[in-house]
């Protein structure tokens, strides 16, 4: 790098994203409930393809590290899209392999990160990661303006009502131009209109302190909050770890930028896997239960008060209480064998095992949040 700064510096500029990153929620979380899904994700990401332009344009450390905290930002809005459309879209019954696909980018994205870094570093230098992502960001931009649906359910319901005319997807626009669709019933405009219509005049001007506040409080409710703080803890570990590898390969095995970035591989293949681990078994422990109650869990076909009966506390966390102590010992396994001269075989296996445990209780954790709110 041609900024003349230290390795420490540069971990300060992820650290000063991750903090962005996970504050920003706070604010677009609730903003993309009240407006919608796609506006929220559109505007993040095309502040997200602007400031990949300057990082890969500015000469000094100031900038990077500004400019990193407003790519946190950007990229945020992804994060808590996804989410939130998952529980727009599936029920609890099926929301566990669902969430394993969402999370499958929180964590196979920081794996990949080294491999295609490396890459590129090697061969067309540091600044050619912000290009890919300026191509990647508008590549999914254009993606989302002509395919996605919004699906907040503020703004369409359970799917019957149509969306603003500026937040419709391209094509539908011009499919509905040509058959135009039957008008919404009064009863579809008043399931929308009823929750967000009340206090709308009142909120107009204060949207931006009411979403943080409303967002607060649901953090630091007890049930959320708690749950919040395991995922913190664990993410952390595993920031920790990710960002550790590079400066320990290349200490002890002599690794170059891609060879590094090949060993991430295996992390990134376990946390691939955690979709038939963690999605599958999450799914049938929450149909085991419903057995219990005295509910036949099938595909969309149960009552709000019938899937109520079923205790999602428990349904989630007897998996992700097993899937903590396994992830505990892995990384202590990791560390204890970074100590001795061995083969590069005996950590990269250990880096497999913790990609999977890592986004499983990421994954059932993230589920149980959602459970609890939507």
């Amino acid at each position: 790098m041609d900024l003349d700064v230290s390795q420490s510096q540069l971990n300060l500029t992820i650290t000063s994203y991750m903090i962005v990153q996970g504050l920003v929620p706070l604010l677009t979380g609730n903003l993309s409930d009240r407006k919608g899904r796609r506006p929220v994700l559109l505007m993040s990401l095309i502040i997200y393809l602007g400031v990949n332009i300057g990082l890969a344009c500015q000469n000094s450390f100031a900038a990077l590290i500004i400019l990193r905290c407003f790519q946190g930002f950007g990229s945020s809005g992804a994060t808590v899209v996804s989410m939130a459309t998952v529980a727009d879209m599936v029920t609890r019954a099926d929301r566990g392999k669902y969430m394993a696909y969402t999370s499958l980018g929180f964590t196979i994205g920081p794996a990949l990160r080294p491999i295609l870094g490396g890459i590129l570093t090697k061969f067309l230098g540091w600044r050619s990661i912000f290009w890919f992502l300026v191509i990647f960001a508008g590549v999914m931009i254009l993606i989302i303006m002509f395919f996605l649906r919004e699906t907040c359910r503020t703004v369409v319901g359970n799917g019957s009502l149509p969306p603003q005319s500026w937040n419709k997807p391209v094509f539908l626009e011009l499919k509905h131009r040509r058959h135009p669709p039957p008008a919404p019933t009064a009863s579809d405009l008043e399931a929308r209109l009823t929750p967000a219509s009340s206090k709308k005049k009142e909120q107009r001007h204060c949207l931006v302190l009411w979403g943080i506040v409303a967002s607060l409080r649901v953090v630091l409710s007890k049930p959320v909050g708690l749950v919040i703080l395991c995922n913190t803890f664990f993410y952390c570990g595993f920031m920790a770890v990710m960002t550790s590898i590079p400066a320990l390969l290349e200490q002890k095995f002599n690794h170059n930028a891609l060879q590094i970035g090949l060993c991430y591989i295996p992390f990134a293949a376990g946390s691939f896997a955690a979709r038939w681990t963690t999605g599958t078994i999450a799914d049938w422990n929450f149909r085991r239960h419903g057995r219990k109650v005295g509910v036949e869990v099938k595909h969309n076909q149960q009552t709000r008060d019938q899937l109520q009966q079923i205790p999602l506390e428990k349904v989630r966390l007897q998996i992700t209480l097993p899937l903590v102590y396994l992830s505990c010992v892995f990384v202590l396994g990791y560390s204890w064998i970074m100590n001795y001269d061995i083969s590069i075989a005996g950590p990269l296996i250990m880096l497999f095992f913790m990609g999977n445990t890592v986004i499983d209780v990421n994954t059932t954790l993230s589920t149980l949040m959602i459970d609890l709110h939507a």
